[in-house]
Order: structure tokens, then C-alpha cells, then sequence
């Protein structure tokens, strides 16, 4: 199976290099740490997978949420401590799919992509089935 791209938007060393550790054998990490840079890279790759580190400070990381699922709708794992239901609301609404605590835990990490993976599996499928099913009847000739 060929390695799947995974975008990491910090601007924290600790926790890009963490995340590297932990996803290297399963993705091909890509790096960066600011929201030009990131933005730029969506346009010029197809991301499987974006984690954004929630404590970035040069921008809203809701802000860089929306602004990324309007480019692509890969699933986005924002690392946070801010977890009270109405941010959790927010940051749906923003596009985030879910919530890795800043604690990082490795198990936990593993789980989340894996559970993002399949509702991004599952919305493809959704979406094809969808489109099958819109098309208008083919008349006979």
C-alpha cells in the first residue's frame, strides 16, 4: 500500500516532530508552519489527511479550518485543550473532523485518523452513490 500525504501545520517543533515520529511509516509527512505556506501547499498537493496544531498563533486556527475545507475535504484533526462543547461546535462547523488532545497521546492519534479515514471513505462512497443515483433514466431509442 503506498504511503498516503499528511500536511502538519505548527509552529511547534516538539509537536511536528512528534507527529512525525508517530505517522512517518504510514504517511508521507509534509511540514509547515504558517498559513501561507499551508494554503499554498492544498493547492499544489492532494493532502490525505491535515492536522493542525490549535495553538498556531498567526491566525484563528477555526479561521485556517474554514479556509482549508473550502479548498479540500480531506479530514482535519485539530490538537487542542479547548474542548468545551460549544468550541467543539465551532470547530465542526469550520470543518475540523476532530480533536486530538494536546496531551498526545499515540493510541489516540492512531484512532482518530483511522476513524477520520473511514468517514472520509464513507462520504466518497456516499457522494458516488449520489450522483449514480441523480442521473437522470437513459430513454430507450
Amino acid at each position: 500500500m503506498d504511503k498516503q500525504s499528511l500536511l502538519v501545520i505548527s509552529e511547534n517543533p516538539t509537536v511536528s516532530i512528534w507527529l512525525k515520529k508517530h505517522l512517518n511509516a504510514q504517511f508521507f509527512v509534509i511540514e509547515t508552519d504558517s498559513k501561507e505556506k499551508a494554503l499554498g501547499l492544498i493547492h499544489d498537493t492532494p493532502f490525505d489527511f491535515i492536522i493542525l496544531d490549535g495553538a498556531i498563533e498567526e491566525c484563528d486556527p477555526l479561521d485556517l479550518s474554514r479556509e482549508l475545507r473550502a479548498l479540500t475535504p480531506v479530514p482535519i484533526l485539530l490538537i487542542t485543550n479547548r474542548l468545551k462543547k460549544e468550541y467543539r461546535q465551532t470547530a465542526f462547523k469550520a470543518g475540523v473532523t476532530s480533536f486530538l488532545s494536546e496531551e498526545l497521546d499515540d493510541e489516540e492519534l492512531k484512532i482518530r485518523i483511522e476513524n477520520g479515514r473511514k468517514a472520509t471513505e464513507t462520504q466518497r462512497k456516499t457522494s458516488n452513490l449520489s450522483s449514480r443515483l441523480n442521473k437522470p433514466p437513459k430513454e430507450d431509442a
